[in-house]
């Protein structure tokens, strides 16, 4: 269960692909020693990806859906 942040959470479903780094237009998302990661402070998906929400770059370039909206 997830609460409403107001930016992108990684699940433990993550395999540490990276495209989803690629795909963040805000830099947002971060491989820091072999984990994904979401900067929350630099993460504004209701802004940012407020117009594709259901399909956001990040998740939906995601080959296990290891990305949602939090």
């Amino acid at each position: 269960m997830t609460t409403d942040t107001g930016y992108v959470t990684i699940t433990d479903d993550c395999i540490v692909c990276d495209a989803c780094i690629t795909e963040c237009p805000l830099g947002a998302i971060t491989n820091e020693n072999g984990k994904v990661i979401v900067e929350t402070t630099k993460c504004v998906l209701w802004t940012c990806c407020a117009n594709v929400i259901n399909n956001a770059p990040c998740v939906s370039v995601c080959p296990v859906s290891a990305i949602v909206k939090g």
